[in-house]
């Protein structure tokens, strides 16, 4: 059945066909849940749906809290990078930060986080209060990562990590697992919060 299907889908779906939609899903403005890029693409799929024939399209609106920055009015969060004993601000990010970039042919770029086309630089997960510490790359916070960190840093069996300090800020790329995902690994790596 599943390789009927395959065949006809090969045969009936043409790669300009497949080009033309994944840009628009993939090469457009940002969608993130909730925005009006994310409405626009439920717009553009129901219609679709409905020029193909489908019988039903029903949409589903879901309310969820969702990790969006701060209003345009305020309260900011804030992210200021200092040097080692905090006497220089290295880089601060507010709702408009700027972006260098060291890549060939280009230049400064500056970015507004109100920008409707572009998402937040940053995205911190904290409870209300400062931090203050060292930074930690610890790559996408996977198990394997986390434990590749340790390895790295020499750790022996028993003795704590040095991401469980409650003076360093664990900084963890988007992507490959959720931000809570990240979160709980990283918790349950130190065995803290308990």
């Amino acid at each position: 059945m599943w390789e009927e299907i395959s065949q006809n889908l090969c045969k009936n779906v043409s790669g300009t066909f497949l080009r033309e939609h994944l840009h628009i899903f993939c090469g457009g403005s940002p969608h993130p849940s909730g925005s009006k890029g994310n409405y626009d693409i439920a717009d553009f799929v129901e219609k679709c749906w409905k020029e193909w024939g489908w019988p039903i399209v029903n949409r589903q609106e879901f309310y969820v809290t969702l990790p969006f920055g701060p209003p345009e009015n305020g309260p900011w969060n804030e992210v200021i990078l200092t040097n080692f004993d905090g006497t220089e601000v290295i880089h601060r990010a507010q709702n408009s930060v700027t972006i260098p970039s060291r890549l060939k042919n280009s230049q400064l770029v500056n970015v507004d986080n109100l920008n409707n086309d572009q998402l937040p630089v940053y995205q911190a997960y904290s409870c209300s209060g400062e931090a203050f510490g060292n930074f930690i790359f610890v790559n996408y916070a996977r198990r394997k990562d986390l434990l590749l960190f340790d390895k790295l840093q020499g750790r022996q069996e028993g003795d704590p990590s040095l991401i469980c300090n409650k003076n360093v800020i664990v900084i963890a790329r988007l992507g490959n697992g959720t931000r809570q995902s990240k979160l709980k690994n990283l918790l349950k790596h130190c065995s803290c919060g308990q």
